[in-house]
């Protein structure tokens, strides 16, 4: 079981703005700066400043390579949606619940 959180609230801003900002928050959760991102993807530093600025959307090719390079996923970025596994307690800490279905159990 998988638990979705929403962690962006309604703003009035550009995709291109909402993925530079959500990556900025990302790498500075996991204190990765730009040069260092730079230096991992192979990218030009004055490329990942535009990007981690706005002034230059990235594409998804890039994204899937910090993605890869950083382990932040590339559908947060796009989406502001974090997937966050449950746990064998459930995502909130309580238990699990299994649906029984309408059928009995067979043996």
């Amino acid at each position: 079981m998988t638990t979705f959180h929403v962690v962006d609230s309604a703003r009035s801003e550009s995709l291109t703005d909402a993925v530079a900002r959500r990556l900025r928050g990302k790498l500075a959760e996991r204190r990765i700066s730009g040069l260092e991102l730079a230096t991992r993807s192979g990218m030009g530093r004055a490329m990942i400043s535009r990007r981690l600025s706005g002034q230059t959307a990235l594409n998804t090719d890039e994204l899937e390579l910090i993605e890869n390079v950083t382990g932040i996923s590339a559908a947060y970025l796009l989406t502001g949606i974090e997937e966050t596994p449950a746990g064998p307690n459930g995502p909130d800490g309580g238990s699990v619940v299994r649906h029984q279905g309408l059928e009995p159990r067979t043996r």
